[in-house]
């Protein structure tokens, strides 16, 4: 038999689906492995094992979920927002703000179904079950959640049915004169005029004297003790006409904010709420009136006296009259129906629910008035296309706003190429892609990736021509990953473009997505910890925003069990250890660092009371120290260093694939084989936390290189190669595990196994 030598010198593809460990043929395969678990796939072809966690703090309440949102003002400026059950918390950059805790009225079941979109100090958060509202920064200290106010729309059709709805005032800042002093106050013009009351008469039709000459007033004046004047003061009109100065009508309305709600009443209870009347619900909801002048007004309900009579304050023009009004529409929002997604597009916010989308007015995000002008609010419907299918996200992409349903994507823009959307100039195309959950999609630079509809796969939309897209499940080669189900997707650039997705059995998915560069690869993790029993901790929710260091920080809501009590924790992934000292490597999860004075002990641990905790120290390694009740962590033998790091330890695993090289005769995929010794390329790695195995005899050997362990036991980091012999069998397959367990930096370049084969 001839003694083989492949290398490979790839990982790229990650963690491949075991539907496919045979598939020796695949262009990937060579590139792939049975098992990444807490490695990282590097752009660059190896794996590394990833950082640890940093603790930031325990969740306000730690028996129930928590979401992470980020809050991103700019690159400097950037939060994690911890939403909890009915509150909301701010972190900034590795730790709380201050005691900022905003009240909301989110319960822990919404929390992973609410959606947002952000502008500067603004955040616009949406559920189907609640009004919008808008949380605002206004200091570093400072912030503010209140309901986000639709201003004239979006409705409901026009009412088709018979139901009228009369008011019972106009809004008028005058009453409908009948005479100068009749039914209240007094009328006067300049010339004395005997029907100057008909400049508030409601009549346009009629011309009124108010001036022999060019000069002139029209008053109004109320009566009771408060009195209010309304004077109009003109000059130059009338000359030497005999006619003099003359008008048709005066007509001011009350400003909403200074009304005295008046009844709205329906002539019955049809068309209103699926023929149910006016409901509490409606309270907030807004109306809009076309009165019998033809002009078109809208109205809030500020009150609900019956399912028939409703109090509203009335905005714009004020009404003609009291007459019953046969042309109305219900605002669109009520519980239950409220906006499900957002996002800005083209200086418009813009709001999704059910099949409509609604845009607001260009730069106006309160107005959702439709119009015809270009830059009035928009609204489509039915924007699922020929399928009733429910939109479940919408985003802005390059030249389309994205458009997610339960059966795919569309791209909605303006009609032509490079041309605005607005009311008159739009076209709304399908894409054939999958169909979508109701997951936030991310912009991952060269692409977006998204969940499908069944949340357990992730498939990536690329822009193919203007405004058409197309799609393809990026985890397909390794299916089984997001097979455990996604529950949402978070994306850091920075400093490697890595997808990370909390999964519903609490792993976190990675998946190193460079596509220019044919880097697409899935690995998993398991943080240090347990919880009900699982040997790792649960992950809960993801975030990412700007780091401080120019690396995009990742922070986690992790629960795990501690002291037989369930803890829910902030964390933040630390950044990978590149080009360093060892002793500032940070390799363990909800950790902790300590730099000053050397020490024997160090308190602040806890959160981590009765753990077993591992302690990087000055560079040295200590396994299984456990925290006392109090916190704190002692060094053995009375030991001391100036500069910790300790946290819960966790190991980092890479299995391969069976060997498929050397064959005279073609494949050796299934012929016994066995590996006398392996070859690692190492970059910084701590070789005294490096282990291999053979898939057979279940022996750990460990990598002797005596001369890497410096005198004082402190490690060092080895970049080069290093041979270790392996006990294998031929019953092996010629695959072996490789593992590191010390809370110190692993990376592996290359991979060569040393093996024979049957011929």
């Amino acid at each position: 038999m001839t003694t083989l030598y492949p290398v490979q010198d790839v990982f790229t593809r990650g963690e491949i689906s075991p539907r496919l460990h045979a598939r020796a043929s695949l262009d990937f395969y060579r590139a792939a492995l049975s098992k990444c678990e807490n490695f990282v796939t590097l752009p660059h072809g190896g794996i590394r094992k990833r950082g640890g966690t940093y603790f930031a703090g325990e969740v306000k309440i730690s028996a129930k979920k928590t979401r992470a949102i980020p809050f991103i003002f700019s690159a400097d400026q950037a939060y994690a927002l911890e939403f909890g059950d009915q509150y909301i918390r701010v972190y900034a950059y590795g730790a709380r703000v201050g005691t900022v805790e905003v009240a909301s009225p989110y319960l822990e079941a919404d929390l992973f179904e609410l959606t947002y979109v952000q502008s500067a100090d603004q955040m616009w958060i949406t559920h189907r079950n609640y009004q919008p509202k808008v949380l605002t920064r206004t200091a570093h200290t400072t912030w503010t959640l209140e309901d986000f106010e639709f201003l004239d729309g979006p409705y409901d059709p026009l009412n088709d049915t018979a139901t009228t709805l009369t008011p019972s005032d106009t809004g008028h800042l005058t009453p409908q004169m009948t005479s100068n002093s009749a039914p209240s106050g007094t009328a006067s013009t300049g010339s004395g005029s005997a029907a100057a009351w008909q400049m508030f008469d409601r009549d346009k039709t009629q011309d009124i004297e108010i001036a022999s000459g060019g000069d002139g007033y029209i008053r109004y004046r109320n009566a009771g003790g408060a009195q209010r004047v309304i004077q109009l003061v003109f000059s130059g009109g009338g000359g030497d006409d005999a006619v003099g100065s003359v008008s048709a009508e005066l007509a001011m309305h009350i400003a909403a904010f200074d009304q005295t709600p008046f009844d709205l009443t329906a002539s019955s209870i049809v068309g209103i709420n699926d023929d149910t009347g006016f409901q509490p619900s409606d309270v907030g909801r807004t109306i809009r009136l076309l009165g019998a002048d033809g002009i078109w007004r809208w109205a809030k309900i500020t009150s609900r006296t019956s399912t028939t009579v409703v109090k509203i304050r009335l905005y714009g023009h004020a009404l003609p009259n009291m007459n019953p009004i046969t042309r109305w529409r219900l605002g669109t929002f009520v519980p239950g129906k409220y906006v499900e997604s957002g996002s800005l597009y083209e200086e418009r916010l813009a709001f999704s629910r059910k099949f409509s989308v609604y845009a607001s007015a260009t730069g106006d995000f309160d107005n959702f008035a439709l119009g015809e002008k270009d830059d009035d609010a928009l609204e489509f419907v039915q924007a699922g296309g020929g399928q009733a299918n429910d939109i479940v996200w919408i985003a802005d992409s390059d030249g389309a706003l994205l458009i997610g349903t339960s059966g795919g994507i569309r791209a909605l823009s303006g009609s032509g190429i490079d041309e605005a959307l607005t009311p008159s100039s739009f076209k709304n195309r399908r894409s054939r892609t999958f169909g979508c959950a109701r997951i936030r999609p991310v912009d991952a630079g060269q692409s977006f990736l998204y969940v499908t509809r069944s949340r357990k796969s992730i498939a990536e939309l690329t822009q193919t021509a203007q405004s058409r897209f197309a799609s393809d499940d990026v985890g397909q080669i390794s299916e089984h990953i997001p097979k455990q189900g996604v529950v949402e997707l978070a994306f850091q650039a920075d400093p490697d473009p890595l997808l990370w997705f909390p999964l519903e059995n609490g792993e976190l998915g990675g998946y190193t997505h460079q596509p220019s560069q044919e880097v697409r690869g899935m690995h998993r993790h398991r943080l240090g910890g347990t919880f009900s029993g699982s040997d790792w901790a649960v992950v809960e929710s993801a975030a990412v925003t700007p780091g401080q260091d120019g690396n995009d920080d990742l922070w986690l809501v992790v629960k795990r069990t501690i002291g037989g009590v369930t803890r829910r924790y902030i964390e933040i992934k630390t950044a990978p250890f590149e080009y360093g000292a060892i002793a500032d490597a940070f390799e363990v999860d909800c950790g902790l660092s300590y730099t000053g004075l050397a020490v024997t002990t160090v308190g602040g641990a806890i959160h981590l009371a009765g753990q077993s905790v591992d302690v990087l120290a000055d560079g040295k390694v200590y396994r299984g120290l456990t925290v006392s009740g109090g916190g704190t962590v002692t060094l053995p033998d009375s030991s001391t260093a100036a500069k910790w790091q300790l946290g819960l330890p966790y190991a980092a695993g890479a299995d391969t694939l069976e060997l498929d090289v050397g064959g005279r005769d073609g494949s050796i995929i299934g012929r016994r084989k066995k590996v006398s010794k392996v070859i690692l390329s190492l970059l910084e790695t701590d070789t005294t936390g490096l282990q291999v195995q053979s898939f057979m005899r279940g022996r750990w050997e460990p990598v002797r290189m005596p001369s890497i362990v410096a005198p004082n036991g402190r490690a060092t980091l080895f970049t080069g190669n290093v041979e270790v012999p392996i006990d294998d069998s031929w019953e092996g397959q010629g695959r072996v595990r490789i593992r590191h367990v010390n809370p110190t930096p692993c990376t592996i370049r290359a991979f060569t196994p040393v093996f024979d084969a049957e011929p």
